[in-house]
């Protein structure tokens, strides 16, 4: 009674809250993530699960972008973009990025020549990934390839004179480069 109250009124902060994960779900963590607009920066790191959260943020339109610098080794950034998050009083933003890290299979389909007792390449040879059905024709080395592959268990399947030969493959969840796998013909 009788004190003089000095007080302001201030704006109601908000936040961001977003996900950083692979193609199969897996969350990336220690990715920095910047936030800003024409008043404000902040930078936050992806926790274990690939999440993360800007606090104190004023409503407002925000970009969001990955620091490409921060992301693991085996993830291409040419395809991450900006994100524009709009952010109310009420209610946080959201936003979520999806990185498909570098995953391929390469090879040989070679045949065992019994004159010569030595395996010589299958040149112009169908090889087929099933179950994606993706085929790949072998150059001149009996060399094939396939890319951009998701995650999971293939059979490869290359086919020589009406006849299949065939050699399962697993490719991780992560970046993976699969090299020199062999399919031989007998």
């Amino acid at each position: 009674i009788g004190a003089f109250v000095a007080f302001g009124i201030g704006r109601a902060q908000s936040s961001l809250r977003g996900t950083l994960r692979t193609d199969a779900g897996t969350g990336l963590s220690g990715v920095v993530v910047h936030v800003s607009n024409a008043e404000r920066q902040t930078s936050v790191q992806t926790k274990d699960d690939g999440t993360f959260v800007a606090e104190g943020l004023p409503a407002g339109e925000y970009e969001v972008r990955v620091d490409a610098s921060s992301v693991p080794a085996g993830y291409p950034m040419d395809l991450l973009t900006t994100q524009r998050v709009r952010v109310e009083e009420a209610s946080p933003g959201r936003t979520a990025f999806v990185l498909r890290p570098y995953r391929s299979i390469s090879g040989r389909a070679r045949m065992f020549n019994r004159t010569t007792g030595e395996y010589v390449p299958l040149a112009h040879t169908p090889v087929e990934l099933r179950p994606l059905q993706r085929r790949s024709v072998t150059d001149a080395n009996g060399l094939y390839a396939f890319r951009d592959l998701p995650p999971g268990q293939y059979t490869l399947v290359a086919m020589h004179e009406g006849r299949e030969h065939v050699t399962g493959v697993w490719v991780p969840e992560g970046p993976a480069l699969v090299r020199d796998l062999d399919v031989a013909v007998v």
